[in-house]
């Protein structure tokens, strides 16, 4: 291509910002001279994309702490802010004189907003700076259609009618529109309820419409992870209630009056989401793993179709108690004594084949013989098979649950051996991913892991800021929140017509609510989504769903099929198209935990940066 190319990233949050931030590094750094145009396009805003839009409230917050972000490829170097040094996110929020964000310790949680204004600065860096031969155009403006050419190129087809041609098209869309998503035709059993029922479909918080939920109404929320917080935030603190500290510390909800008079919430495990460790050490924490590591991956992959719960989960649950016990260890013996056991660990994992064993004889080893091992499914789901004889009964459960993880908290993500062993879950993403990716599992296994395993190992490796749970707490002895309970059901009442929450675990925990927000993340999934872009690359074969096909079985995931990096979709003739780029949660499920998007400072490869750089090394060598 010594003519240079045109390259289409459609979809401008961190990924495909980071593909532009990339590309443009490399073409300086190899001298690359010729010429290069990058369209930049959004729907919503170009170079932040719908999830960190600028004009959403300060009330959304976001879950990674500043110092955990960058999305410079290069720290900055006393030189002009420019593609591949540029400052980190906690850098540029303190230089930017922010002060909306939350601390907890050493930390801040900045909103949402903040960190869409970073990534418009990253971006308009890359304009600024690209060299003479390079042209960044950036469209604001929906791709509709992406079609062949007759040259081998593609033509993009937009929502206002205009269209581009580009040699090269990198889709790094983000969340999916399922048209299957909860509606007023879809509650549980299949009963139609009212056509005017106020009902907010799943999406970002930012665009949810409010106006309809009523002051002193009661609204529904189906689940609680972290877009429940977004869902509490706006109809408390976005209708002008307050959260205030008591004399003893103790976080209290001062009622504006304008917001509903109960908000009633359930979810599958009837728990939030937990909140995270007190940062003890800003930046990214590593970890050296003992004993789920890379190459007992690549041993566990070498035997193919690995079965998840049998060959994977228990290395992941060995790692994950590896790390609470030499924290306790360091704890209440001493570091020699801590020492000492992952010494010993580390002598016995080459060979080891049982790795509850291994844990277990190393205990033993340190004075800890017959002492429970932490089960992850416990703190994921700690309500399993439980159930209650009254509202009041899991009320009192569930503050239990909710006042222990603030306390561990409390204590710190290093000083707390809970805290330190769920943060091993987020460090070991990647491993994590390495095991399971690509048809990794087999077909059972793999839908196994995305209907039901993979859930606790999502929901203890995110987190929320503690304040939440502080929130959370308040608005329980409000009383503007009641949780009715585990396994939600929402329906309409025969008798009276109206739609009510009931959990099948709690007795007379049915209640009725005067409108109903889906606060779950939809799962994407090419055979459901209503994005036209999405229909039309389905529909004429450039985009397909991998399946997981073994020995007579096979699993459809609703994942686009993609190649191992730089991801190039597979088409319906089964050859991947080395013209195209597929990032990000299209792909989930053929890859796993793609809704996390990040850059770890001093960590350029890991995260999105790993796959960013691979598109990027890929358009310069094609």
């Amino acid at each position: 291509m010594s003519n240079g190319f045109t390259v289409a990233v459609v979809g401008t949050g961190p990924r495909g910002v980071s593909v532009i931030e990339r590309l443009v590094t490399r073409i300086v750094e190899r001298r690359y001279s010729a010429p290069v145009t990058v369209y930049a396009i959004d729907g919503v805003e170009v170079g932040c994309g719908r999830t960190w839009r600028t004009d959403q409230p300060d009330i959304l917050l976001m879950d990674n702490s500043t110092d955990e972000l960058t999305m410079f490829s290069g720290p900055a170097d006393g030189g002009p802010v420019r593609p591949g040094h540029g400052p980190t996110f906690a850098e540029w929020y303190r230089a930017s004189g922010h002060t909306a964000g939350v601390p907890v310790g050493d930390a801040v949680y900045a909103p949402r907003r903040a960190y869409g204004e970073y990534l418009t600065y990253v971006f308009a860096s890359v304009l600024r700076n690209a060299p003479d031969t390079v042209r960044v155009v950036p469209v604001r403006d929906e791709v509709r259609a992406v079609t062949k050419d007759a040259h081998g190129g593609y033509v993009l087809d937009l929502r206002a009618g205009g269209e581009y041609t580009a040699d090269r098209v990198v889709f790094a869309t983000g969340h999916p529109d399922r048209e299957d998503a909860t509606s007023p035709g879809a509650l549980d059993g299949g009963t139609p309820i009212p056509a005017d029922f106020p009902f907010l479909r799943p999406r970002p918080a930012a665009e949810w419409d409010f106006g309809d939920i009523a002051a002193a109404s009661t609204v529904g929320v189906l689940g609680m992870g972290l877009s429940f917080y977004d869902v509490l935030a706006s109809l408390t603190l976005g209708r002008g209630g307050s959260f205030v500290r008591d004399p003893g510390g103790v976080l209290r909800y001062r009622a504006s009056g304008a917001e509903p008079r109960r908000i009633v919430a359930g979810s599958r495990t009837g728990v939030p989401i937990r909140v995270r460790g007190v940062h003890q050490r800003l930046g990214v924490r590593t970890y050296d793993p003992v004993l789920f590591t890379v190459d007992r991956i690549r041993s566990l992959r070498g035997r193919g179709g690995c079965d998840f719960a049998e060959d994977v989960q228990p290395w992941i649950d060995a790692e994950v108690n590896v790390a609470y016990f030499h924290t306790l260890l360091g704890a209440e013996h001493g570091p020699e004594r801590a020492g000492a056991f992952l010494a010993h660990l580390r002598g016995a994992a080459p060979a080891a084949e049982d790795p509850g064993k291994v844990v277990a004889a190393a205990l033993a080893e340190a004075g800890l013989a017959g002492h429970a091992l932490l089960d992850l499914r416990d703190h994921a789901d700690p309500f399993r098979g439980r159930t209650f004889e009254s509202p009041a009964a899991f009320e009192r459960a569930l503050r239990r649950v909710v006042g222990d993880d603030l306390a561990h908290a409390r204590a710190g993500n290093i000083d707390d051996p809970l805290k330190a062993a769920l943060e091993v879950l987020r460090a070991t993403r990647d491993l994590q991913r390495m095991a399971v990716d690509f048809g990794a599992l087999t077909p059972a296994s793999h839908r196994s892991f995305v209907s039901e395993l993979a859930q606790p190992l999502s929901f203890l490796s995110a987190g929320t800021p503690l304040v939440r749970a502080e929130q959370f707490l308040a608005l329980l002895d409000s009383g503007h929140l009641r949780v009715v309970g585990p396994h939600v059901r929402y329906r309409r009442s025969a008798e009276s017509g109206r739609v009510m929450l009931d959990s099948a675990r709690v007795r007379g925990a049915q209640t009725p609510v005067e409108a109903l927000i889906d606060a779950r993340l939809p799962k994407p999934d090419l055979h459901h989504d209503s994005s036209p872009l999405t229909r039309q690359l389905v529909k004429d074969g450039i985009w397909t769903s991998f399946v997981n096909e073994a020995d007579g079985d096979a699993f459809d995931t609703g994942g686009v099929a993609v190649s191992d990096a730089p991801f190039h979709p597979v088409d319906a003739s089964g050859r991947p198209d080395e013209n195209l780029y597929v990032l990000g949660l299209p792909t989930e499920h053929v890859r796993w935990f793609m809704q996390v998007g990040v850059v770890p400072p001093g960590h350029p490869l890991r995260g999105l940066g790993a796959d960013a750089e691979a598109v990027a090394m890929h358009l310069l060598r094609s």
